[in-house]
């Protein structure tokens, strides 16, 4: 944009220059002088005021080459907008829903690993990407009842966070952006990458099929770097070629870790009906 910007400088500058009555010594360095004064701004509680524009109109009558000059204002002004619109634009244009098709809604034939290339496409790919948040509802079947994933990452100078939700009926994600400040825990945070290579290993649908039949059941991860003690779950550790069960003996253990959890229902009344995990398994793995 900024490139735009300076064509236009050079572009007006110009021809205030070729209408301007030449009868003034400088008049060069006048002109360009008062496009920066119509640039000039400051901010006032979040909110840009142009004040040099403000100055000249209140204080400064030019006598000579006055049309000239307040057009090098007014151009100064148009710069000050641009400085204030670009960003609105870039913004619309980042943070617009963007949707990737996928093939099904049923989480046992659903690639999510395939799915998240095809994202990596069309939000940009630096290397980066990390998993903030995970989680997926889905049936004894397979039928996701909702899923949704955070991404935070890096994008020439902005720290991004990129909200994944998939709605099953369309069979689409659709992916929203947003710029934020900074995201504290991000050093802790596993790559998407290694993340959906885990996840792949993972037979969801034999695992269930092991289980008590629950209500539904819960697949999901913080993507954050944990030590647990837990004991009342049952715990499996991604090696080289296998995944090993953990005894409670060799707590704790420290990771990153995927969630696989039922949920059972627990009361009900006409207005409110309540639900709890059971037969929690974490999957344990490292970069």
């Amino acid at each position: 944009m900024w490139i735009i910007t300076l064509l236009i400088i050079i572009t007006g500058l110009s021809y205030i220059y070729l209408k301007s009555e030449k009868d003034e010594s400088n008049i060069i360095l006048k002109l360009i002088g008062y496009s920066l004064l119509g640039a000039f701004s400051f901010i006032f509680n979040g909110l840009p005021i142009p004040l040099g524009f403000l100055i000249f109109l209140l204080f400064l009558k030019p006598k000579v080459d006055r049309v000239a000059k307040t057009r090098a204002v007014y151009l100064g002004l148009l710069v000050f907008l641009i400085g204030i619109i670009s960003p609105l634009i870039s913004n619309y244009y980042s943070e617009r829903p963007v949707e990737v098709v996928t093939s099904s809604s049923n989480i046992y034939m659903l690639d999510i690993k395939e799915d998240w290339k095809n994202i990596k496409k069309e939000i940009g790919y630096p290397r980066d990407w990390k998993i903030d948040y995970f989680r997926v509802n889905y049936n004894e079947d397979g039928e996701i009842r909702d899923f949704r994933y955070d991404l935070i990452g890096h994008l020439e100078n902005n720290t991004i966070l990129y909200r994944v939700e998939f709605f099953p009926d369309k069979k689409v994600y659709s992916i929203t952006a947003r710029n934020v400040e900074q995201w504290l825990q991000y050093g802790r945070l596993v790559l998407a990458d290694r993340f959906f290579e885990v996840l792949e290993e993972i037979n969801l649908k034999e695992i269930v099929k092991q289980q008590e039949e629950l209500e539904w059941y819960v697949l999901e991860s913080r993507g954050e770097y944990i030590t647990s003690a837990e004991k009342d779950v049952a715990h499996f550790q991604f090696g080289d070629d296998e995944i090993i069960q953990i005894d409670n003996s060799d707590l704790p253990i420290s990771g990153f870790y995927i969630s696989l959890y039922g949920m059972n229902k627990t009361s009900k009344t006409s207005a409110h009906q309540s639900y709890i995990g059971r037969n929690y398994i974490k999957y344990w793995f490292q970069h």
